[in-house]
């Protein structure tokens, strides 16, 4: 399995100490960067409707927020969801 993923340029190691990123081969498709989000999300996020009251008017929003410690993660995570 390690030489598998290895090969499909996934690092080994710490992935904090190392700042990996996403392999190229995700950035090559957009179905493919909209699934690694979703997984990274289900992983180092959360997703909610964000419901509140104001004088009898019920507003509801999206709410996404995503946490890691990888800076190469966090900014694949945000310009993906801007481009998406």
């Amino acid at each position: 399995m390690v030489k598998y993923l290895t090969s499909k340029g996934l690092s080994l190691g710490n992935k904090v100490c190392l700042q990996v990123g996403v392999p190229n081969w995700i950035l090559s498709k957009e179905d493919y960067i909209k699934a690694c989000i979703r997984g990274l999300i289900d992983t180092d996020g959360s997703f909610v409707l964000h419901r509140y009251t104001i004088k009898g008017k019920i507003y509801t929003y999206p709410k996404i927020s995503f946490s890691n410690r990888s800076e190469p993660l966090l900014e694949f995570v945000y310009q993906g969801l801007r481009s998406i």
